[in-house]
């Protein structure tokens, strides 16, 4: 009888635990550490991806590849993705700058990928390891693929507040050091 009492709890619990999953609407998670370049083509995901978005990653100048972690408890929960292209300086005088943001979400159980256009611009105050502050806030739903536990998501929006280290980027075409706070709304 306990056996079986144990057996049910076990099963209950998993269920209450998959519910849960199922119902993850708002993911907060922040890109965070040495951003390493990477060839998405090289990915087995990069064939599933729908041809809109690999003609994103196709056009875009470079893709990093950083740690991505729970914005609340610090812990690994997978890696980002960040393509960037389509840069455009607004002004030569006005170190700031558009470009076309793809980027690559890899839970360890699912995967979203959402586009948008992002501002740069210097960071004129505060931290000295961030150059440049990021902001993307899509006026329309942005995510363009879910798969795993977000599979039968119908679309949303990703917004991105962040830093980024561009020194040696701008220098020399190096990493990029990322500090950069996504807000996953999924449908």
């Amino acid at each position: 009888m306990r056996k079986l009492f144990t057996g049910c709890l076990l099963a209950v619990s998993l269920s209450i635990v998959s519910l849960a999953h199922a119902g993850d609407r708002n993911i907060v998670v922040t890109l965070s550490g040495v951003g390493s370049p990477i060839d998405v083509t090289t990915l087995p995901l990069f064939e599933r991806l729908p041809d809109g978005v690999q003609a994103n990653i196709l056009s875009a100048n470079v893709c990093f590849e950083v740690p991505m972690f729970n914005l609340t408890t610090n812990r690994l929960i997978g890696r980002g993705i960040d393509c960037l292209g389509n840069f455009d300086f607004t002004d030569e005088l006005i170190p700031e700058l558009t470009l076309t943001d793809t980027v690559i979400f890899q839970f360890h159980s699912g995967t979203i990928v959402a586009t948008s256009e992002v501002t740069i611009q210097q960071n004129l105050t505060g931290d000295p390891n961030v150059t440049h502050l990021t902001g993307a806030f899509p006026s329309e739903e942005n995510i363009d693929f879910t798969s795993g536990r977000f599979r039968r998501s119908d679309g949303g929006t990703v917004r991105l507040s962040g830093g980024v280290d561009m020194s040696d980027f701008i220098a020399t075409g190096g990493p990029l050091v990322f500090n950069c706070i996504f807000v996953i709304d999924l449908n």
